[in-house]
């Protein structure tokens, strides 16, 4: 059942019962649950547990050295402040990668034509539909710079969000919508947010409730320790004024593609990735976020850098874009990623038998698909035994780079078919070889009960 608009506007899903992730339960299978209660979680518990977590003990190491991991323009803190957040310091041992992902950040939040408090607002009510305390506080730390940011904190605070601007109530509407239907929303519901934003706005809506939904994943599995100083005091003040273009935008065409001429030898990277992995090119969904050309740029350039810090072998990596894949209903992201696996030599038997029994996978196949479909689910549910597991079986790093990939396609899942992104004929092509049939929607599951953790 996916979302209808009356659901939405009381940012509450039917409740409904979840069975067990049985050893043999297929991950399509555990992606036709029907829905439970799920409710945002007030901030007032968010902010009780981030006080508990200020000395939680991380997943990952935060050693290295703070000092030089943020380039000047991309630091969010005051100047001498020595303030280093931790999901920076988090990828310290990736040379590269901690500039990268705080450039990433300041792009997110900053750049597009949306303001960034509402942005800031979509990333604490996906923190509330994850119950992730670090994303919630940190961005609370990111309201509290500007006079407007402030004002939005009370009122999310107070549960008094009739105060709050339509546009902001809209996208927190749409951020629900987004974050708990996975394989997309309905005609009705989008247009409903539509109407408020113009296409460019649309997309970059979009990509944020992706990116805080890899946000909250990462944090959480991580067991990121909240930094004292991001729950008393203020980010830094963004430099630049916002302001409301006046103009609307013309649907994106073949011939507005010059967008891509912004950065061409980026664009020839990812086409030719798209190429050599599936051979399709630049995949229709990248093509559908250059609508909002600077976050992809970004999300794109922080990619590249954390690629040759990867130990875990491709094709585990893929079983895991998979697992996510299937268990979030995402039709694109599912028919993608099985051309990509069959490209990489895995058998379309086995891939068929997958649809309905995980036992033909090896242990640590199995093992990949158990913890990175309870990180899609659940993302709160994650304890230390089940991160000591997949260390066990793939080092620090290895374990780490299922958390970043679960991370990477619940981000993907959510633009693609929220964007309603039409499927590349070759993957189309190869769904119907391997299921003779054409693609069969299931019913996404999430909530936060307990049920089957």
């Amino acid at each position: 059942m996916r979302v209808s608009c009356a659901l939405i506007s009381v940012l509450l899903l039917v409740a409904g019962t979840c069975d067990t992730h049985a050893q043999g339960a297929s991950v399509e299978a555990a992606a036709k649950r029907p829905p439970a209660s799920l409710h945002p979680m007030p901030l007032s518990v968010l902010e009780a547990k981030a006080r508990a977590m200020l000395s939680a003990q991380p997943r990952v190491s935060l050693d290295g050295e703070g000092n030089g991991l943020i380039a000047p323009v991309d630091d969010l803190e005051p100047s001498g402040s020595g303030r280093v957040p931790n999901y920076v310091r988090a990828f310290s041992g990736r040379p590269g990668v901690p500039a990268s992902v705080a450039h990433l950040m300041r792009v997110v939040l900053y750049s597009g034509s949306v303001r960034p408090e509402t942005k800031m607002a979509m990333g604490i009510r996906v923190a509330q539909l994850d119950n992730s305390p670090y994303v919630a506080v940190y961005m609370e730390h990111m309201l509290r710079a500007t006079t407007g940011g402030t004002a939005t904190l009370a009122r999310l605070r107070s549960g008094g969000e009739a105060g709050l601007s339509q546009e902001e109530r809209m996208a927190l509407l749409y951020s629900t919508a987004v974050s708990t239907n996975a394989a997309g929303i309905e005609d009705s519901e989008y247009r409903h947010v539509r109407a408020l934003f113009d296409d460019s706005q649309m997309v970059e809506l979009t990509l944020s409730v992706c990116f805080f939904n890899y946000f909250t994943r990462i944090a959480n599995a991580f067991n990121l320790p909240v930094e004292s100083w991001s729950m008393a005091f203020a980010a830094k003040p963004p430099e630049h004024v916002y302001a409301q273009p006046a103009a609307r935008v013309a649907v994106l065409d073949d011939s507005r593609l010059t967008l891509l001429s912004k950065d061409e030898a980026s664009f020839k990277d990812a086409e030719a990735r798209g190429q050599s992995s599936m051979g399709i090119g630049l995949p229709h969904g990248e093509r559908i976020m250059l609508w909002c050309p600077d976050v992809p740029q970004a999300w794109w350039d922080y990619g590249k850098l954390l690629g040759p810090s990867v130990t875990l072998p491709r094709i585990f990596m893929r079983y895991t874009s998979l697992a996510v894949s299937t268990a979030n209903g995402c039709r694109y992201c599912t028919l993608h990623v099985l051309l990509g696996l069959r490209r990489a030599g895995v058998d379309p038997s086995k891939l068929l038998e997958m649809r309905t029994d995980d036992s033909v996978l090896t242990p640590d196949e199995r093992s990949v698909v158990e913890f990175a479909r309870k990180l899609t689910r659940y993302p709160e549910s994650i304890v230390d035994e089940d991160y000591r597991k997949i260390v066990g079986v793939f080092g620090n790093m290895g374990a780490a780079d299922i958390v970043l990939q679960t991370g990477y396609f619940a981000f993907m899942n959510r633009f693609n078919d929220a964007m309603k992104t039409p499927s590349e004929d070759l993957a189309l092509q190869n769904y119907r070889e391997i299921y003779g049939a054409d693609w069969q929607p299931s019913t996404p599951a999430r909530g936060n009960t307990p049920s089957d953790r």
